[in-house]
């Protein structure tokens, strides 16, 4: 199984390890040489990284299948939380709806390693399709507003 995990990855894994190590031993040297201060956020954090950086290690060596599908979930995860700290109106929300089913597509193209798909559809296909549709969206809304007043005669 080892041996199907490209070097790159491989180092990076590594890597990412062994920084959590020194970043663990900091922790525990913290603790010992000034025993008085509160280090339980240092330390939940620490933990915390242990815990994403062995899931993603998991995702990543486990199946190409499983990697892409993890990697479109943390996508989804990553676009949610960038939605819920920008304002957004009662109107973008089907364009957020729009936004959100990309991330599927996006994720498709890299498993048919269809990479010339992969690198133009969200930056060209999807930008150019979104706006479109709250243009679309925007003047039917004043269409129906300006035939609005006849409709209840």
């Amino acid at each position: 199984m080892i041996n199907a995990i490209p070097d790159t990855v491989l180092v990076t894994l590594i890597s990412l390890y062994a920084i959590l190590a020194l970043a663990s031993v900091i922790n525990f040297t913290l603790k010992r040489i000034k025993p008085d201060r509160d280090y339980r956020e240092l330390t939940q954090r620490t933990n915390s990284w242990w815990i994403m950086i062995t899931i993603f290690a998991i995702a990543i060596i486990a199946d190409r299948v499983i990697a892409i599908i993890f990697l479109g979930f943390v996508s989804f995860l990553a676009l949610k939380e960038y939605f819920s700290q920008i304002p957004t109106r009662r109107a973008d929300r089907r364009v957020i709806f729009w936004a959100y089913l990309a991330i599927p597509f996006q994720y498709y193209w890299v498993h048919e390693y269809w990479y010339g798909m992969f690198i133009v559809f969200i930056p060209v296909w999807v930008f150019l399709f979104l706006p479109m549709r709250m243009l679309f969206w925007a003047r039917l809304k004043v269409s129906y507003e300006q035939r609005a007043p006849f409709i209840g005669d």
